[in-house]
């Protein structure tokens, strides 16, 4: 019966451990998110000023609208069926920052021959 009750608690301690830690890296991966979505919408706002403006003569995009065009480009491209490979949250994180700062450089240097 002992035996019984210490494999139950081991179960248990090892269940909250995988939830503690399963919430840590959802949090984790909504705290880093916030930086990258601000980043997408600041390149947004600039490819807007630097090539939709002139070329369409529209008004100009605040940082909020350029957000949200880019939650649904996302949401368009989103693919639910892919399988999410493990890599790890700081491995995505630092590509999807460089990848933004990638395509603001390529953008402007597009821009200096309009």
């Amino acid at each position: 019966m002992m035996q019984l009750l210490e494999f139950i608690v081991d179960v248990i301690i090892k269940l909250k451990t995988k939830t503690m830690k399963k919430f840590g890296e959802l949090m984790a991966m909504f705290l880093l998110s916030i930086p990258i979505v601000i980043m997408n919408g600041l390149v947004f706002c600039k490819l807007w000023m630097w090539f939709i403006i002139p070329t369409f003569e529209v008004q100009p995009l605040r940082i909020i609208e350029a957000i949200g065009i880019v939650f649904l480009i996302n949401f368009v491209r989103a693919n639910p069926s892919k399988k999410s490979e493990d890599v790890a949250l700081s491995y995505r994180f630092f590509v999807n920052i460089i990848f933004a700062l990638l395509v603001l450089g390529i953008g402007w240097i597009a821009s200096q021959f309009m």
